[in-house]
């Protein structure tokens, strides 16, 4: 074994500081964010955007869609594995690293 679990997490939070680091370096638009806007005007503008383009509210819509299926179908997998196959938590990761794999485009 390489390292332990508290290591690996470790590794992972300096590697998300990282990239936060870099990420906060690159200017996108920090002119705008000077002015103060409310919260429910930026809602209202944001919706306002909705309504007058079809397809950004069909993609947001549908992609909210998904993204609940898709939470939905990890408590399921979870159920299916732990309750009614019997399997360990181990089973259980397996089954989703061959879901995942397997819901990959090809290569």
């Amino acid at each position: 074994m390489l390292t332990s679990a508290d290591g690996v997490l470790l590794a992972n939070a300096a590697t998300f500081v990282l990239s936060a680091a870099l990420i906060v370096t690159i200017p996108c638009g920090r002119a705008s964010l000077d002015r103060k806007i409310s919260l429910r005007r930026a809602l209202s503008d944001g919706a306002g955007a909705l309504r007058a383009v079809p397809a950004a509210r069909t993609v947001v819509l549908s992609s909210t869609a998904f993204v609940c299926f898709l939470g939905t179908v990890n408590v399921g997998e979870l159920l299916l594995v732990r309750k009614t196959l019997g399997g360990s938590g181990t089973q259980y990761a397996i089954v989703v690293a061959v879901m995942v794999r397997r819901s990959s485009p090809a290569r």
